[in-house]
């Protein structure tokens, strides 16, 4: 029978373990600020030496092979599987932990915590780029950046350091990264779509940018970061859809298709209206998009089939929507400053219900607060004087 050697019990695991079981057994419920300030960046700094800790002993651990005896056949393998991390997780590891051997100063700097792990995760990279020779030759300039910088300006002035060093090899990751560019719109079964995709650094650039120039809050914006980014995103393609400069599509511009039966946009019929490519939508969507939108009447007989059509009309004609960005100068919901640029014409009362298509029916909003008023139930009203007033649902 095969005697299994015991496994060393090691006293300063055992005191972490207990270190930290200590700590999640305090109450944080009452801690002040200041308290949970000192605590926060007490653990992230325990948190880095402890990732310098599991880097040295990853690299024993590495060298001896001993991810084999649990039938691994890399360390990075070995790292996912017993240590729960991710593919890229287990390579940035392994990849810290082969640098930082080769690296005494870079080690000791992050043993006296001037440094913390991120900033050897960019230096690692850096020196596996350019070659540790020439890694070696600019080091100290290295450990003075990565001191005074977070470790994403630190990664701008290593990427520096690679194109200076070698340019061709850098001229090459471009290329490698365009190639691996991709986009991926897929609709899920409640109707949401997911974005996914990967863009090199030109065109990330060029997207960020974008969106943020379209993203900045509104007063008093509940949104979040990432909510205000999805809509920069939508803003961007609303905006170009409007110029009509995209290519034709069977001799018309690029638009959004609903149908609808008359009835259900009038409040008569429950009918929702349907978005093409999409499928069912809310009675409330479809109010907003004929706000501001252009109108096909087709005309049916009693089973349901075409019989007639006339031509396709905007809703605000150029003229109209001229004089509303004059009078209004941007969106008139209170304390919006979106310029009129990021509008749409609404009808106080909407023209389905027989509202006219005056000036005096009509407010210029922004997407955001448009969609306020129509899925979120708040109520406009304009005075006598002129002013909207805007109460809550």
């Amino acid at each position: 029978m095969l005697a299994l050697e015991p496994v060393r019990s090691s006293a300063p695991l055992d005191a972490l373990t207990a270190t930290v079981s200590s700590l999640a057994r305090e109450p944080i419920e009452a801690l002040p600020e200041a308290a949970l300030e000192e605590e926060l960046t007490g653990i992230r700094r325990q948190i880095d030496r402890l990732e310098l800790e599991f880097a040295r002993r990853l690299w024993r651990f590495d060298n001896a092979r001993g991810y084999a005896t649990s039938g691994a056949t890399t360390v990075v393998g070995w790292l996912r599987n017993e240590c729960r991390m991710s593919a890229s997780e287990a390579h940035e590891r392994a990849q810290v932990s082969r640098e930082l051997s080769e690296l005494p100063a870079v080690e000791d700097a992050w043993r006296q915590g001037a440094i913390g792990y991120h900033h050897v995760v960019a230096l690692a990279r850096s020196a596996q780029e350019v070659g540790r020779k020439a890694f070696r030759a600019m080091l100290g300039e290295l450990l003075d950046a990565a001191r005074r910088l977070d470790p994403s300006r630190l990664r701008y002035v290593t990427r520096f350091l690679r194109y200076c060093v070698d340019p061709d090899g850098a001229a090459s990751s471009e290329n490698e990264l365009f190639e691996r560019r991709y986009l991926n719109l897929s609709q899920t079964l409640d109707g949401a779509f997911v974005l996914d995709g990967q863009l090199d650094a030109e065109g990330g650039a060029m997207l960020r940018t974008a969106i943020a120039a379209l993203n900045k809050p509104i007063p008093g914006d509940a949104r979040t970061a990432a909510q205000r980014r999805a809509d920069a995103v939508t803003e961007l393609a609303a905006r170009l859809l409007k110029q009509g400069s995209l290519p034709t599509t069977h001799g018309q511009r690029p638009h959004l298709v609903v149908t609808v039966p008359a009835a259900s946009l009038s409040g008569d019929s429950v009918e929702p209206g349907e978005l093409a490519g999409v499928g069912a939508v809310s009675r409330a969507l479809v109010r907003r998009l004929a706000c501001d939108g252009s109108l096909t009447q087709v005309r049916t007989n009693s089973a349901g089939t075409p019989v007639g059509v006339d031509d396709t009309s905007p809703v605000i004609p150029a003229s109209l929507r001229t004089a509303l960005a004059v009078r209004d100068r941007g969106c008139r919901f209170p304390g919006c400053d979106r310029p009129p640029d990021w509008t749409d014409a609404h009808h106080i009362k909407h023209r389905a219900d027989g509202g006219p298509r005056t000036l005096e029916n009509m407010v210029l909003l922004c997407r955001i607060h448009h969609r306020a008023v129509h899925e979120g139930g708040w109520k406009l009203e304009l005075s006598l004087g002129g002013a909207l007033e805007a109460a809550p649902p």
